[in-house]
């Protein structure tokens, strides 16, 4: 499970450190992380491959709303 929060980590601060660069061209947290989503995902370079049924997916999902909704 470490290893799957490792990636969504970097995400974030790597989003904070360029928030205002990207904030003037209105690229908000939520078009960063569908981006990453699809570069990393079975569309793009197929880092990851997940089930659909997978615990982690739903704790990711929640995760991901939470910082949606709450920043």
């Amino acid at each position: 499970m470490a290893v799957g929060l490792t990636p969504l980590s970097v995400v974030i601060v790597l989003y904070a450190a360029t928030a205002l660069r990207l904030g003037r061209w209105s690229i908000s947290m939520p078009m960063v992380f569908v981006a990453i989503g699809y570069w990393i995902g079975p569309g793009g370079a197929n880092l990851f491959t997940l089930s659909l049924n997978a615990e982690s997916v739903k704790l990711l999902t929640e995760i991901t709303l939470a910082l949606v909704l709450f920043l």
